[in-house]
């Protein structure tokens, strides 16, 4: 067995006292109402302006039930169209997102307060399709936004499904 050298372990500030000096120098900590939070709550925002966010759906059901009315209505019929697309496909919530399954991740779908988003889960897929998206919707490495008043086609997202299919399918076979 090979001789192994240990790096000596640096010593932790715990025990380090400053001087009075140093101390008589800070300013201290402003002062918090009777009560108070010691800290915000971690997504309060985020909880304030999407509700549905600070609650877990255990379906999509559940999770599409929670969105307003306009968000609801554009994701049902992308979940149709996946649906029609990849009727095999497994749902489930995936990261608090309604995501779809099948040899493997599939797309997801979420809401939030300013847009609706397609998560292709797919770099390079978006990579090929970037030039016919960018011009219509935000997209980035693997998510392409749109909002409710302009849904994403039917037969772009049949597309992106089929194109995820086939990637899942390839692998699974290389496996």
């Amino acid at each position: 067995m090979a001789n192994i050298q240990r790096r000596p372990v640096k010593k932790s500030h715990a025990g380090f006292k400053r001087s009075a000096e140093a101390r008589a120098t800070t300013r201290p900590a402003p002062a918090r109402p009777t009560g108070a939070p010691k800290r915000s709550p971690k997504r309060g925002a985020q909880e304030s302006a999407a509700p549905w966010r600070a609650t877990l759906a255990h379906s999509i059901d559940e999770y599409l039930a929670l969105l307003p009315a306009a968000e609801k209505a554009a994701l049902s019929a992308l979940r149709k169209v996946i649906h029609k697309a990849a009727p095999q496909a497994a749902e489930l919530i995936s990261y608090r997102v309604p995501t779809f399954r099948q040899d493997g991740m599939l797309v997801a779908f979420s809401a939030s307060p300013t847009h609706c988003a397609l998560h292709v889960m797919s770099p390079p897929l978006m990579k090929s399709m970037l030039a016919e998206l960018e011009d219509t919707y935000d997209v980035s490495a693997a998510t392409i936004r749109f909002t409710t008043d302009a849904p994403l086609p039917a037969e772009l997202v049949t597309r992106i499904v089929h194109a995820r299919l086939a990637e899942n399918a390839k692998r699974s076979t290389k496996e």
